[in-house]
């Protein structure tokens, strides 16, 4: 089973940190070339293994320039 992600969601009770945090993340996926629906297996860690979807607000050049995607 597939679950599903959304980097978006701390935006709704973190406003400025999830804002934030939604776009480190959506930059470091994008620089590795991948795009929202790409899937994500966890395995291990004491958290429960699964694959899940990601999904997010695609960043635009202005977040780009704002984050690099070391500092992301």
């Amino acid at each position: 089973m597939t679950a599903m992600l959304n980097l978006n969601d701390p935006l709704q009770d973190y406003p400025k940190t999830g804002g934030a945090l939604a776009q480190a993340g959506a930059i470091c996926l994008e620089s590795q070339h991948h795009t929202p629906g790409v899937l994500l297996s966890v395995r291990g860690g004491g958290i429960a293994a699964d694959d899940y979807q990601l999904h997010w607000t695609p960043s635009t050049a202005r977040d780009s320039r704002m984050w690099q995607p070391n500092q992301a």
